[in-house]
């Protein structure tokens, strides 16, 4: 028995894939190894010149399907390895033997090389495994690896500072050796990083890699064994690089060519999958027909359902069976305009023999041997179209006919729209069956000129009692007229459709139409009913209309009163807002001028207001600054429907400032935030109030400066006199005790005169200090109960009352916040004028409240001998006396130390009184009540 050969094995599929790899493999290791016994040179050229091939190799792979391969992290060692095998070229012509740079390189340049490649590749392959799955710029990488790579042979060719590899004599150096366990350690690294993304890669490529990288390792660690050119380690290191190379080919090959493609083409196959799902399932019908023959090669659901098929196979076969001639035709018909035909409105008949409207497009295939093409059922929109121009043409003659005249043209449209004969139309009321309301078309009045009421006809036929029982339309198309028990002889109805309309759920009319030579399909049930519908719109229309015209009769009248009054208003405002003494201004949006006045022209110093309009307001202000202060500080309050009123310094058209008063409203109350209808403002002039203020307040800051300065000089003078006038009185009392005998009457009446004069002197000067102080050395206000302060006054003229027998009594007082000295004083002084002042026996004195003021108002009422009218407001002015001193004692000043108090408390004092019948003094004190 012969056995079959391995190569028709392998063809007829019996042995796996990885066994003929195996073969071929340990067939190239074996003639390898044979081949590095006999010339090593050559191995090495081969095993190296393998290396690179597949290296560049890879490269050219990636990089030509780096469009389609979507796997960056494989394109970046692919471009590494390009690097890398060009590196290895180098140290492949550097090898000893092949004499093609200079001896003096020695076996040095070689190694320096290799350990190169070796690094890059081992950094490659790490960079590989963390960069998996994310997006890199590829030209960049190769740009960057263009750039190290050619740093790294500079620092060999062109600056020899890359370290020692191997020295002539003592052999490898450390440095080589320790870069093969760093690059050993690298690859460990990736290779675990690997392990870690084993998920986010395909597992062939996986397996390659890692297998790769496995025998990467190897070969790094077989040359750390490295003893001789011939040696074992040296022979299996290239065995083992060629392997890891073999490896990472696979991997590559699996990532960039076999796995975009198999993408790829599951890509189409999907497409396809879903092109054959949107035309099955497309909501309009799609078809595909030969050109040649009108064959139909494939159609969808929703065709068939168009054409009147429940089943898309069913259509196709009938179709087919067919030849489609009425469908072809209109293709045809579409072709002879153009090759591309979109939209093109067509009738088709369909199974049950009604007809449907639809929307056409068509064009060739690619290759021009079938015809695409797309219907659209636009039944629906031919239906509102008809209805709409029937509806367009009765508005049409809304204006210029009546009401019968528009259903009789409604009528007959709808008799050209289905080819009757007659139409009519009757309308009846909520719950009565007819109205006297009705029409019939110009065919039917021509054949019926003394025509009898269609309500009569309709519920002798019976036709109008189904509608309004059954609320839905009646289609007779018998072969015997209707029965109408002879009302229209000369009318017989064979046919008939009749419409109910309906509004709110109540009957409103019926109509209809009548006598078509074919029967009346379900598509024309729906024409009618649709222009039905719109016909009764029309009517209530034309109803509304005429109820319309009489009440827009009425509203223009009212508008045009109202219009007069709007004008006499307008014409008011204007000639008021232009006769203005005050500067009126209209601002829309609230920053551009739209309206301004000539008072606002003068105040600004423009022209007029002409000049002024369309102006921004940021002129008007002094700055940018203070324009957007006055926006942040006050706009926000005129959004809130705010009455602003605010004085402000504007700058004129000459650039002068000027003080000005604006009182500010948005015009628009009911919307304030929206100031777009304008901000009514008035300005006014205060530039002469505002310098009077200023030079006002320059003159009370030198008043203030002179009343401190008469306060000074007061209390200096008083000090200074009642020095001197005490020794003057005091020398003159010595001189009448001790000279007394030796004066006669007439020098001791001088002397007793001069010190009366000299205690008066000192009582007016001591009331003028008391007076001055009133303002300047007064004590704080503290809550006070009054009743103690009339006590301690009273109790000062008890050898006054005593000897006259007085009566001083005081209804209860309130507790105020005062100063207890000041309102002594005030107390004191009242009491004092009401008993020095009085001569009746006794005299009678009465302090207490009234409540005719808001604020605490006081009264001291006497029997005295009053006062004349006319000294009522001189009495209160210093140094001012209504009697001589020697009728009665005193300096002038008590009622002005008085009113001075009272007005430091907030208050006012005044007198009522007439002469012989006493005097009754009031004040106010506004302090704050503290025992209430």
């Amino acid at each position: 028995m012969r056995h079959p050969s391995f190569s028709r094995l392998r063809a007829e599929n019996k042995f796996p894939p990885w066994v003929s790899w195996s073969v071929l493999g340990g067939a190239t290791l074996l003639s390898l190894s044979v081949l590095s016994r006999y010339n090593f040179l050559l191995f090495h050229t081969l095993a190296e010149l393998f290396s690179i091939v597949v290296a560049w190799a890879i490269f050219i792979v990636v990089w030509n399907t780096r469009h389609i391969s979507g796997n960056n992290a494989m394109i970046f060692v692919g471009i590494v390895y390009f690097f890398v095998g060009s590196v290895d070229l180098l140290h492949t012509l550097s090898y000893k033997g092949m004499n093609v740079f200079d001896p003096k390189w020695g076996a040095n340049l070689p190694t320096q090389l290799w350990i190169i490649g070796r690094y890059m590749e081992g950094i490659s392959l790490l960079v590989y495994a963390l960069v998996i799955g994310q997006t890199l710029r590829v030209r960049f990488i190769f740009l960057c690896c263009f750039l190290i790579t050619m740093g790294l042979l500079a620092s060999v060719f062109l600056w020899p500072v890359f370290p020692d590899c191997y020295i002539e004599g003592r052999g490898l150096t450390p440095f080589k050796i320790i870069s093969e366990y760093i690059v050993c350690l690298v690859l460990g690294t990736a290779l675990f990083f690997l392990y870690q993304r084993r998920h986010d890669q395909d597992r062939s490529v996986f397996r390659f890699m890692a297998v790769s990288i496995g025998f990467t390792i190897g070969a790094e660690l077989a040359f750390t064994f490295y003893v001789s050119v011939y040696g074992l380690s040296n022979i299996i290191g290239h065995f083992f690089k060629l392997v890891s190379f073999f490896f990472i080919y696979m991997a590559l090959i699996r990532a960039g060519l076999l796995q975009p493609y198999n993408t790829l083409f599951r890509s189409l196959k999907e497409s396809e999958e879903k092109y054959q799902n949107i035309f099955r399932n497309a909501q309009v019908g799609l078809f595909r027909f030969r050109r040649g023959d009108g064959a139909p090669v494939e159609i969808n659901t929703y065709f068939s359902r168009l054409m009147g098929y429940s089943d898309r196979d069913r259509c196709l076969q009938a179709l087919r069976k067919e030849n489609n001639i009425q469908l072809k035709e209109a293709v045809d018909n579409a072709f002879s305009y153009a090759p591309v035909v979109k939209n093109r409105e067509v009738s088709l008949t369909k199974k049950d023999g009604s007809s449907v409207w639809v929307s056409l497009s068509v064009s060739f295939s690619r290759d021009r041997t079938f015809i695409d093409g797309a219907l659209a059922d636009i039944s629906d929109r031919k239906r509102r179209g008809a209805a709409q121009a029937v509806q367009l043409k009765l508005i049409s003659l809304t204006e210029a006919h009546s009401l019968r005249e528009l259903l009789r043209t409604f009528l007959d449209e709808v008799e050209v729209l289905t080819g009757s004969t007659f139409g009519f139309i009757s309308f009846t009321g909520a719950g009565q069956e007819a109205s006297p309301l009705e029409a019939w078309s110009t065919n039917a009045l021509k054949r019926l000129p003394d025509a009898g009421p269609v309500h009569h006809f309709l519920s002798e036929s019976g036709i109008g009692t189904v509608c309004r029982v059954k609320g839905e339309p009646v289609v007779h198309n018998g072969g015997a007229a209707l029965d109408c028990k002879n009302s229209l002889p000369d009318l017989p109805v064979i046919r008939v459709i009749a419409i109910p309309i309906f509004r709110s759920g109540n009957l409103v009319a019926v109509m209809g139409v009548g006598n078509k030579k074919t029967p009346y399909t379900p598509e024309e049930v729906k024409v009618v009913q649709a222009v039905a519908d719109s016909a009764w719109e029309v009517i209530l229309g034309k109803r509304a209309e005429e109820a319309l015209k009489k009440n827009c009769e009425e509203m223009e009248q009212e508008v045009a009163a109202r219009t007069r009054d709007l004008e006499a208003v307008a014409y008011e405002f204007e000639s008021l807002f232009n006769a203005s003494q005050v500067g009126m201004m209209v601002l829309k949006g609230g920053r551009i001028l739209h309206k301004g006045n000539q008072r606002l022209a003068d105040i600004l110093g423009y022209n007029g207001p002409d000049e002024m309009k369309g102006l921004s307001v940021r002129p008007f202000h002094l700055s940018e600054a203070r324009f957007n202060e006055f926006g942040r500080k006050y706009y926000n309050r005129l959004n809130m429907g705010e009455l602003l009123q605010v004085e402000y310094e504007l700058r004129k058209k000459d650039g002068s400032p000027v003080w000005c008063s604006l009182s500010g409203k948005a015009l628009d109350s009911s919307r304030p935030s929206d100031l777009s209808k304008g901000v009514l403002w008035i300005v006014d002039d205060i530039n002469r109030r505002k310098e009077t203020e200023l030079q006002l307040g320059k003159t009370m800051e030198r008043l203030k400066q002179s009343n401190a300065e008469l306060s000074r000089f007061v209390h200096v003078a008083s000090h200074d006199l009642q020095e001197p006038l005490r020794a003057i009185v005091g020398f003159l009392q010595l001189l009448e005790s001790r000279y007394m005998d030796q004066l006669d009457e007439k020098g001791r009446h001088y002397i007793e005169r001069s010190v009366k004069a000299g205690h008066r002197m000192q009582n007016l000067i001591n009331d003028l200090l008391t007076l001055s102080r009133i303002d300047t050395r007064g004590l704080p206000f503290e809550p006070t109960d009054l009743n103690d302060i009339f006590k301690k006054a009273k109790k000062h003229f008890n050898a006054f009352i005593q000897d006259r027998n007085a009566v001083v009594a005081s209804a209860r007082l309130p507790t105020l916040n005062v100063d207890k000295n000041q309102a002594y004083t005030l107390f004191a002084n009242l009491i004092s004028n009401a008993l020095k002042y009085n001569e009746s026996d006794p005299p009678r004195v009465e302090m207490g409240l009234t409540d005719h003021t808001e604020d605490v108002c006081f009264y001291i009422r006497d029997n005295g001998i009053g006062i004349n009218k006319r000294f009522f407001d001189r009495i209160f002015i210093v140094f001012q006396r209504l009697h001589g001193r020697d009728e009665y004692s005193g300096t002038g000043i008590g009622l002005t130390l008085c009113k001075k108090i009272v007005e430091r408390h907030g208050g006012r004092i005044w007198v009522e009184s007439e002469e012989g019948k006493g005097a009754t003094f009031f004040f106010t004190l506004n302090g704050e009540r503290t025992d209430q």
